[in-house]
């Protein structure tokens, strides 16, 4: 009993011993990766910490509140549909706790693991390009500039315009010709779209069309900007050109729904009524949200035209949607189809 009891505590010991062994490595760690010292050690120490611990919770509160926005965001189906879902206050302000906590996350991770320090270079040797080039970095974390980005967006999403444009030229400043720095000029022309700065948003988008260096990743986003400038201009023709573009480039199912959605009415604004029907009638093969699949088959209806689409099956639709229970505050409409 005695050896048992012995042994346990041996065993304790021994754990204990790992332990504090570890927690003393992990200090010791700590200690030699200030953002004072840029060594490969330290490098990886704060990317790793960025990335997996205060960037990823920031950015988890950023989809959290633009999942609250988006999905508070009611469609008016009397009118053309917005490109985006942003830009309402009473929407905007359900999800400030979240952009907040994001913008929080995104201030902490800048003050705490930005490497400016310049890495030591051993002897005399001349550099390379290539360290050269890593040399004359402004900065050594690689999530630095997604924070800032991150950042920009959170205030973008509140509605703090004046805010996200200082953090976005910061991005555009500091991080030129990096991909965080087209995004940031994209979200600086949504801005401009926002506030009615059309001039500007469409300097600003115009340079990147046929750049080879803007990353294509990019293109679907920059085209629905540049759509949604010219929707709210009320040009038609020039909101479908590059809102077929951004259809082109967008993967996002419930996005692409929402393009094919809009290009239906504004085809059927602009008197092509062929176009129209078909775009409503991919919308109802997507199968979205009831109320959007209703309204595509009430608008294909009436923009029906003959040789367009079989008059018949459009007819049987419609009765069978009158017999449906949850179409009853719709009958009228159903009817005028």
């Amino acid at each position: 009993m005695q050896a048992q009891q012995y042994i346990k505590q041996s065993v304790l010991g021994i754990k204990r011993f790992f332990y504090l062994a570890a927690v003393a490595g992990g200090l010791s760690l700590a200690a030699g990766c200030s953002v004072e010292k840029n060594t490969a050690v330290s490098r990886a120490y704060h990317n790793i910490t960025s990335r997996w611990n205060i960037y990823f919770n920031g950015n988890e509160s950023f989809e959290k509140g633009r999942t609250r926005i988006e999905e508070s965001a009611e469609n008016d189906f009397s009118d053309i549909l917005p490109v985006f879902l942003y830009g309402n206050p009473n929407t905007a302000s359900l999800a400030t706790a979240d952009m907040d906590r994001a913008i929080s996350k995104s201030a902490k991770l800048i003050s705490l693991h930005s490497i400016t320090a310049k890495p030591e270079v051993k002897g005399n040797k001349e550099l390379t390009p290539a360290q050269r080039e890593f040399y004359n970095r402004k900065e050594y974390n690689m999530y630095i500039d997604d924070a800032y980005l991150l950042m920009g967006k959170a205030h973008f999403y509140k509605m703090d315009y004046d805010q996200a444009a200082m953090v976005f030229r910061q991005v555009v400043n500091d991080f030129a010709n990096q991909e965080e720095s087209y995004e940031s000029q994209i979200w600086l022309a949504r801005i401009d779209n926002e506030t009615g700065q059309y001039r500007n948003s469409q300097a600003t988008t115009s340079q990147f069309e046929n750049n080879a260096e803007f990353p294509r990743k990019l293109n679907a986003e920059l085209y629905a900007t540049m759509a949604d400038c010219y929707l709210k201009q009320n040009d038609y023709l020039m909101g479908i050109t590059y809102l077929e573009k951004a259809l082109g480039q967008e993967r996002n199912r419930q996005t692409r729904t929402r393009y094919m959605y809009i290009l239906g009415q504004l085809y059927e604004k602009t008197g092509n009524l062929e176009r129209s029907s078909d775009y409503y009638s991919q919308v109802i093969r997507m199968n979205p949200e009831y109320d959007m699949t209703f309204h595509a088959y009430i608008n294909r209806a009436l923009v029906y035209r003959e040789g367009s689409g079989d008059a018949g099956d459009i007819e049987d639709e419609l009765k069978s949607m009158l017999r449906d229970d949850k179409n009853n505050e719709y009958r009228d409409q159903i009817y005028y189809a």
